[in-house]
């Protein structure tokens, strides 16, 4: 991997080796100004401004999860202008100590310029005494590559282009994008931007193509690369998947339905049809098994109230008598005389019973043949 910043007319190459330490501790590169001649000295305005500016900056990453902080401090050529801003994909603890150590850095890298910059992985700090909010910044430009090429470089390059795209389309809106596509060889290309989220648009989209156009004179055909200045960033490899996907992917909130739905929604999936018919079935045998015991109940109850009619048609005839009475049946075939006693306890039964036997001689004389009580008045006389 080689790191190259350009500046003006400059352009320097420095080998990976030389700065391990820097790489991982997340640290890409630290800008002191552009002219090393606008100082402060330690017990100048300047330097109280600049002190409370981070105070406020690291105080706002402590109370806020926005991963964007700015701070102006003091008037005229001591007013320090200063921001940060984290990788949309980082949690707020990460983030807060990114911060931190970004302040730090900055006191022993740039200990006097009232202009300075600072990248590291998860975030960057600027300040400065002119004004650094919404403006596009693209000096100092840093490129970090890695020196080995795709088999097939133009092949490559396309699916690149293709991802860096998309990703645009995203960042201009959002500040912030990442994703990844498949390429030959079956390299997985992961992709990542970000603007500086007080910038517009059009000026987010402006600046991610001046790091577009900055690929084929530095990285054409590299598996992996990073190209940095100020106010945005790119990068891409196919090592490793560098961003936490789990946040970046995060599904949206979703909208609220609408008044009326529909009625009978489509299935998401397969997995949800089956509950519901699961579910339509169960709750049909419920519906059944209710509706079969309500019956069963209407019939046993009609089964055993007294009936007040009778029918002249049948053969059989029953008569409802009061509580606690005696209910007899009779056909009309003399052995086929039934008597059921309810209830023979109260003192009205036991008044009817006579009553009874004089109602059950009468039934007998009715069922019994004509010749047969003919017989029996013969004999009598």
């Amino acid at each position: 991997m080689i790191i190259g910043t350009s500046g003006g007319s400059s352009v320097f190459v420095l080998c990976l080796i030389c700065l391990v330490a820097v790489a991982q501790s997340g640290l890409y590169n630290t800008a002191c100004g552009r002219d090393s001649r606008v100082n402060y000295t330690s017990n100048s305005i300047y330097k109280t401004n600049l002190d409370t500016a981070q105070a406020t900056l690291f105080a706002a990453a402590n109370t806020s999860t926005s991963g964007f902080y700015n701070a102006t401090v003091g008037e005229g050529p001591d007013q320090v202008n200063a921001l940060v801003y984290c990788r949309d994909d980082v949690q707020p603890d990460i983030c807060r100590s990114c911060v931190k150590d970004s302040m730090n850095k900055l006191r022993e890298s740039c200990p006097t310029t009232k202009e300075a910059d600072i990248w590291y992985d998860e975030c960057v700090l600027r300040y400065s005494n002119a004004s650094i909010f919404n403006n596009v910044e693209t000096w100092p430009l840093v490129f970090i590559w890695i020196q080995r090429n795709a088999s097939d470089m133009d092949q490559f390059n396309k699916d690149l282009r293709d991802l860096l795209d998309k990703l645009k389309g995203q960042a201009i809106q959002q500040k912030f994008a990442s994703g990844d596509t498949r390429s030959l060889d079956f390299l997985t290309i992961y992709g990542l931007m970000q603007c500086s989220p007080d910038l517009s648009s059009i000026q987010c989209n402006n600046c991610l193509d001046g790091l577009m156009g900055s690929i084929q004179s530095c990285c054409s055909g590299k598996l992996g690369a990073r190209i940095i200045n100020p106010s945005c960033q790119l990068r891409f490899t196919t090592n490793d998947l560098f961003y936490n996907d789990t946040i970046v992917d995060a599904p949206t909130p979703l909208r609220q339905l609408p008044a009326t739905p529909p009625s009978v929604p489509p299935p998401v999936d397969g997995r949800d049809d089956k509950n519901r018919r699961t579910v339509i079935v169960v709750v049909a045998v419920l519906v059944g098994l209710v509706l079969m015991l309500l019956v069963l109940a209407w019939k046993n109850w009609k089964e055993g109230a007294p009936s007040n009619v009778v029918d002249p048609s049948s053969s059989t005839h029953e008569v409802a008598l009061p509580t606690n009475t005696v209910i007899s049946r009779v056909s009309n075939k003399s052995s086929n005389i039934k008597t059921i006693a309810l209830d023979r306890t109260s003192k009205y039964s036991r008044r009817k019973e006579n009553n009874y036997s004089k109602t059950r001689t009468e039934l007998e004389k009715q069922t019994t043949p004509k010749h047969t009580q003919e017989q029996r008045t013969t004999t009598k006389n």
